[in-house]
């Protein structure tokens, strides 16, 4: 490119009669300025959309992992070589440390942050009750089912005898009110889960079944029956069971939503992604965003508790270090109950996604 120009302005200038030789070196210098700011502007912008690509292949939820991971490692190794468990002279060690320690520490959060947001789909899984059908973790797995299935069934029989208990002190109230002792028969075998006898006429059922006795019913008895249910709503059906808790509030969207034969959740989600309006694909994203995150922090904290015992052993008495590990194992605990309550916001969103995919599939039969 350069010489083309090059001939192209020495001849315009030799046409009005300067010496070749001069025009060429100005040309020359001319170019080799504009060919040095280029570089540099090519050069400045290669080295930004490296940055850009590389930081954007690490989503923001496995940054603050990550640092919590490099941090108090960080810490804890300052404190194993000061041979101390002081925290303020382990910290005031690390700030005193060149440069070029911060810069391992900034590589070593990028490094950190890539482990994490590698094992996120895999932490969740794990969570969420798969993979542990090998050694100990089966028998493990297998308590915890029958645990969930126990719990499940006396929350059940609990929402049954509130129910129960609930219409029969309104039965009276909505007979005061006018409504067909016939409807209210029907209501009756509803709620104490007695057959409808085969004589009674299905309009009259219909219109039992469209009468919302629970309106009638005082605040609190109403709240005391919908806390049940909401509990309930973490459960998928009996038979489909996981032994996490996190498991479970999953499974229980999974159950409602309309699958295919063979679909997974992760799979419907994906094939039905560009249907859905941007506000309900941000608010799933969002949820799914806070799930990794939390997942991995348990992870992460787990770690901890375990490095925590490695590196200060020896160094604190025995107390100080199981104070320590009790609260990274703690702080584990925290996380996980945040990643259960964003799941049971994800678990909202997919529902709506279903009913959002459900209704568009009416809409469009003939």
């Amino acid at each position: 490119m350069v010489p083309a120009r090059r001939r192209v302005t020495g001849a315009l200038v030799m046409g009005v009669g300067e010496h070749p030789r001069m025009v060429d070196q100005s040309d020359r210098e001319q170019a080799g300025s504009e060919n040095g700011s280029r570089s540099g502007k090519l050069s400045g912008a290669g080295v930004s959309e490296f940055l850009g690509r590389l930081f954007g292949q690490l989503s923001l939820t496995s940054w603050f992992p990550a640092a919590v991971l490099v941090g108090n490692g960080a810490v804890l190794l300052q404190m194993h070589a000061d041979q101390s468990a002081a925290l303020g002279p382990a910290v005031e060690a690390l700030t005193d440390k060149p440069l070029g320690i911060l810069i391992v520490v900034v590589f070593a959060l990028v490094i950190a942050t890539v482990v994490t947001q590698a094992f996120e789909f895999e932490t969740i899984q794990l969570l969420e009750g798969y993979g542990w059908l090998r050694g100990p973790g089966r028998l493990l797995m297998v308590v915890r089912i029958r645990r969930h299935a126990a719990k499940l069934d006396k929350l059940w029989r609990r929402h049954q005898r509130v129910r129960q208990t609930a219409f029969m002190g309104v039965r009276q109230r909505l007979l005061d009110l006018g409504y067909p002792a016939e409807q209210l028969e029907v209501l009756d075998n509803d709620v104490f889960d007695a057959a409808q006898p085969g004589d009674v006429d299905p309009v009259v059922i219909e219109d039992a079944r469209s009468i919302d006795w629970e309106d009638f019913l005082a605040a609190d008895v109403r709240y005391e029956l919908e806390e049940l249910r909401h509990r309930l709503s973490a459960y998928p059906d009996p038979s489909r069971l996981l032994p996490t808790q996190l498991g479970n509030q999953m499974r229980s969207a999974e159950d409602e939503m309309p699958l295919g034969g063979g679909e997974d959740l992760e799979g419907f989600v994906i094939r039905h992604q560009d249907r859905l309006p941007a506000p309900m694909r941000e608010e799933q994203h969002t949820y799914r965003s806070r799930l990794e995150m939390y997942c991995v922090m348990v992870l992460v904290f787990v770690v901890l508790a375990i490095g925590s015992v490695i590196a200060l052993h020896g160094i604190v008495p025995a107390w100080v270090l199981g104070v320590v590990a009790t609260s990274y194992l703690f702080a584990a605990w925290i996380s996980y109950q945040a990643a259960v309550a964003s799941a049971r916001g994800m678990s909202t969103a997919l529902r709506e996604v279903g009913r959002f995919i459900e209704r568009e599939q009416a809409e469009q039969e003939p």
